[in-house]
């Protein structure tokens, strides 16, 4: 069963539509006598199984504006068909508009810590599944991490992701010729190694990923105790006395993840720590309990 496309957004190469499906679809676009173009989402669940079956990807397609259901055929070759115009189609997941940003900034004073915990150690899956592909975020931050329509957590925005020099599964090289020393990165969550323009890998997505984890379990009332407290965190490696007071665990994690790069531990250490897994513990034996303003 398929519904109506929704525009979320056009420019001048591209545009960019949303429909919910419950069966694999292909689109095809109509651009003939209409001064924009419109798209039709239809049942390809024929054309994927072809598709599978030679190994083809089946998140993309071109397709042939004149073309009609039945002459696309996966043996027609493209590049007989001169004179038409060709379009590319990228589907991708339908995400909520929402970001973990957003939330944080929602749910100041209905945080549960099982939720928290959930969100935190999906976020690390992705960062373990990325390292483990030799790939560097560089930018991970809530405004970065997206809800699917499921809830569950997606982390975006590639645009400055790096493959990593060093090699898989090392320690930290922060002095080997081919690690990273470009400066980038946002301010309160890039890693002081990035910040200062020193030679860097895949360890500065574990600094970031420490100040996430600091701002899941320590909610902000305001703008300016969030920059403050945060900034404070970042100059120092200060956590506030309560943080550290009522969430032992949470306050031991975050303090290994912000340690100098030499010394941080790797994300896929970070599930062996025990900090985290008694944070998992009392995750689920108090999944009722609430985190509440300090």
């Amino acid at each position: 069963m398929d519904e109506p496309s929704t525009s979320f957004g056009q420019s001048n190469l591209s545009s960019v539509q949303s429909a919910r499906t419950l069966s694999p679809v292909g689109a095809s676009i109509n651009t003939s006598g209409t001064e924009s173009s419109s798209i039709e989402f239809r049942d390809d669940s024929s054309q994927k199984n072809r598709s599978q079956e030679k190994g083809i990807p089946t998140h993309t397609k071109v397709t042939d504006e004149t073309l009609t259901d039945d002459a696309t055929d996966d043996t027609t070759p493209y590049s007989s068909l001169s004179g038409y115009q060709k379009y590319l189609f990228i589907q991708m997941e339908l995400c909520q508009r929402e970001t973990l940003r957003d939330w944080l900034s929602k749910n100041v004073r209905n945080r549960y810590r099982i939720k928290v915990f959930n969100y935190f150690e999906q976020i690390l899956d992705a960062v373990i599944y990325m390292h483990d592909k030799d790939y560097i975020h560089r930018d991970l931050k809530p405004s970065n991490i997206l809800f699917a329509m499921n809830d569950s957590i997606k982390v975006g925005d590639f645009g400055l992701v790096k493959q990593n020099a060093a090699t898989k599964h090392s320690a930290p090289q922060t002095d080997v010729q081919g690690s990273h020393t470009s400066e980038i990165g946002t301010s309160f969550y890039v890693s002081p190694e990035q910040e200062a323009g020193h030679r860097y890998n895949e360890r500065a997505d574990v600094y970031s990923l420490g100040i996430i984890l600091f701002e899941l379990y320590f909610p902000f009332s305001t703008v300016m105790e969030r920059a403050k407290v945060l900034g404070d965190v970042k100059s120092n490696r200060r956590l506030p006395k309560e943080f550290k007071e009522n969430l032992h665990n949470e306050a031991k994690l975050v303090e290994l993840m912000l340690k100098p790069i030499s010394d941080r531990p790797s994300s896929s250490e970070i599930k062996e720590i025990d900090a985290f897994k008694q944070m998992k513990d009392q995750a689920e034996l108090n999944c009722d309990f609430m985190l509440l303003k300090f």
